[in-house]
């Protein structure tokens, strides 16, 4: 009888054994997940946390910035840049800065693409501005005629004429100015754009005309706009 009891007092305390052992288990179990639960939710907390202090620093540097005048300086600056922008684009519209407008009739025989005598003495001026002042600039070159028809058979109608003085002003500036021919352009307008009357011998010698101009250099941003902010 002892014994029996022996062998139910052991097999009772197996049993509990066994049942505490997975409770123990169950338990660390559970305990790891909600370990892992709450690391993430303060990873989440610290992200956050991160974020606002970025943009509080952000917002330091630009009040700092503001502060110190730097705000004020590079606003200045991007402005003077987009002045500078929008005169560059208006010239450019307008066929670049007039260095030079001179008569047709100066220059060339009546209705021809020929140089007078002493037409290179005149051009000499714009050569030496172009080749001191204008050294990396495009040059333009526009040739203007009233409504008569050439009087050189070479040439068919006025804008061909106009094409002919102007290319002819692009060699003689390519010679005295010592600058490469991709330098220079050359534009025929014929009499598509009189300044005067073509009724009057004065209006048609007004619109006979050459005008020479430099276009503006391919912009460049001077100021470096990586603000602080």
């Amino acid at each position: 009888m002892m014994r029996c009891n022996t062998l139910l007092v052991a097999c009772f305390l197996g049993l509990a054994g066994t049942a505490l052992v997975g409770c123990a288990s169950a338990s660390k179990t559970h305990s790891s997940a909600s370990s892992k639960a709450r690391v993430d939710s303060l990873q989440t907390v610290n992200e956050r946390l991160e974020a606002r202090v970025r943009l509080l620093s952000d917002s330091l540097q630009f009040y700092d910035a503001i502060q110190s005048g730097q705000y004020r300086r590079e606003r200045r600056a991007l402005q003077d840049d987009l002045t500078r922008i929008a005169y560059e684009v208006q010239l450019l519209r307008e066929g670049g800065y007039v260095i030079a407008t001179l008569a047709t009739d100066v220059l060339f025989e009546r209705g021809t693409a020929h140089l007078k005598t002493g037409a290179d003495d005149r051009l000499r001026t714009v050569a030496a501005q172009l080749r001191t002042t204008y050294r990396n600039r495009t040059v333009r070159v526009e040739s203007y005629t009233d409504a008569s028809p050439p009087v050189d058979s070479l040439y068919s109608s006025a804008r061909a004429l106009s094409a002919g003085q102007a290319a002819v002003i692009v060699d003689a500036l390519v010679d005295l100015s010592d600058r490469a021919p991709a330098q220079f352009q050359a534009v025929a307008y014929g009499n598509t754009r009189p300044v005067a009357s073509n009724e009057t011998a004065t209006g048609q010698a007004r619109n006979r005309r050459l005008r020479i101009t430099v276009l503006p250099q391919a912009y460049r941003v001077t100021h470096p706009y990586e603000t602080a902010w």
